[in-house]
């Protein structure tokens, strides 16, 4: 493995960002950017005049149509706001198509403990399905009080899971099955919730429930997995089977913590198809931390371009960091025909794939061919390759 060490600071639309070396994961290199997510700012519902700071980030999704991040926090009632927020950040790129800075979109929901409940908010994913919690590409947050709900992703509105119910009795329990949920992700081809539960050292595990709360598997993970592998888990995304995907299968990704930093995949059955610890020989981490831990709390991925969002938890003033993994030019995903340039016979080629209904024209990511994987392909075609 290659550590990856800062090169260079550069002004970005928020903040500062840190460039780092390229990093070799999972046999794909990686261009590593790094950004201080708590440099975004948004009004107080509260006290107008006086904007909340995002910071300790618990969950994040990347949404495809909007080239955007969904990130979420239970902290900010440390600045006399709400204490639960679910916020939508857009990524501002280049000519070149590359990520240079991190933009506020909109909030989509306030949750406020006291007028309303704690939600306690955890991991966050989009329910692109039909069917069950927040069917039909709606929210789905996870709870720290061992339940998941649903939102509206368009005006933050809580979703009914019975008629008239209200806060705690509108979530989806995952007790007893998951004590302690730290996140979840929706797998559209078996229209699922993958949860991680940490709830017991050396027993941490994937718990899977249907749309509609029911349990039906689990698998280890982590240390539940095999007890050489440290960190706690926290952080769970889906990766389509797209060309992007570094496995070449569906998969999940769980992200490990401080306690031993690194990434681990699993296909949908749950065996490991991959793990990458990040940290050296010397126990030295190797994303840029500036002399602070690296403590990831959760992670995305943009399935069409194959990159890779790792987000640490931080605190109220240090270590916001999001690092924003790009895979080299070499892999130009746009570029379907293969002749190195994005031209009109790649929307031709495209159109076929689409038309013979393979899942290589999956741009999204969301397991299915729909109108939103041209507007994928569109985004990534205009976005150009490096």
């Amino acid at each position: 493995m290659q550590r990856a060490i800062a090169v260079s600071v550069f002004a970005a639309a928020s903040g500062l960002a840190v460039a780092q070396d390229s990093i070799d994961l999972f046999g794909v290199t990686y261009d590593v950017t790094r950004f201080d997510y708590s440099t975004i700012t948004f009004e107080n519902p509260f006290f107008p005049g006086f904007d909340l700071v995002l910071f300790e980030v618990e969950g994040t999704h990347y949404l495809p149509g909007e080239d955007a991040l969904i990130m979420t926090t239970d902290q900010l009632a440390d600045q006399s706001g709400p204490s639960n927020a679910i916020v939508k950040i857009d990524l501002v790129r280049d000519g070149d198509g590359v990520i240079t800075g991190l933009a506020f979109g909109e909030v989509i929901r306030f949750v406020d403990e006291l007028a309303e409940f704690d939600l306690n908010v955890s991991g966050v994913t989009i329910n692109t399905g039909s069917t069950g919690l927040a069917a039909g590409g709606d929210v789905v947050a996870s709870s720290g009080s061992e339940a998941l709900f649903g939102f509206s992703l368009a005006d933050g509105t809580l979703i009914e899971t019975s008629a008239g119910c209200t806060g705690f009795d509108c979530g989806l329990l995952t007790e007893p099955f998951n004590n302690d949920c730290e996140d979840v992700a929706y797998v559209p081809t078996r229209d699922e919730f993958y949860t991680i539960d940490q709830d017991e050292d050396f027993a941490f595990k994937c718990v899977i429930f249907d749309t509609d709360g029911g349990f039906l598997s689990e698998f280890p993970i982590g240390n539940g997995l095999d007890p050489a592998i440290p960190g706690d888990p926290k952080g769970l995304t889906y990766l389509a089977d797209t060309a992007a995907n570094p496995f070449g299968t569906e998969s999940v990704m769980v992200a490990l913590d401080d306690v031993g930093p690194g990434l681990q995949a699993f296909d949908l059955d749950g065996t490991q198809v991959g793990y990458e610890p990040l940290f050296d020989d010397l126990g030295e981490p190797l994303l840029e931390v500036d002399g602070f831990v690296l403590q990831l709390e959760s992670l995305a991925f943009d399935a069409s371009r194959g990159t890779l969002f790792l987000t640490n938890q931080g605190d109220s003033f240090t270590q916001n960091f999001i690092w924003i993994l790009e895979p080299t030019a070499s892999d130009c995903l746009p570029d379907i025909d293969g002749d190195g340039e994005l031209t009109i016979f790649d929307f031709l080629a495209f159109q076929n794939l689409f038309d013979a209904g393979d899942l290589a024209a999956d741009f999204d990511g969301d397991g299915e061919l729909t109108i939103f994987d041209f507007l994928a392909f569109q985004n990534a075609f205009d976005a150009g390759c490096p």
